[in-house]
């Protein structure tokens, strides 16, 4: 009986984990400036993210700019940059 309730519990935390697909994302140039204020990315929520993002560089000035991105889970935990 023992081994049946670890295997429940197993089961249990392993489902959970499945239900926490990326809902949103974002990026920006050069300064974080927190998460959720970012320019917001339209995503298909998911476990996986194929993007293809057009950004609008016509603002910046001349010279080198660091374009970062992160991305939500549905628990609202957001993921480490991407530069």
């Amino acid at each position: 009986m023992k081994k049946l309730w670890v295997l429940w519990v197993l089961l249990c935390w392993c489902a959970a984990g499945n239900g926490q697909g990326m809902v949103d994302g974002e990026y920006f140039f050069d300064q974080d400036p927190g998460a959720g204020k970012g320019i917001p990315v339209s995503i298909t929520p998911g476990n996986t993210v194929n993007l293809q993002l057009t950004a609008p560089v016509n603002a910046l000035s001349p010279g080198f700019h660091t374009l970062a991105i992160r991305f939500r889970n549905s628990e609202g935990r957001w993921s480490l940059l991407q530069y």
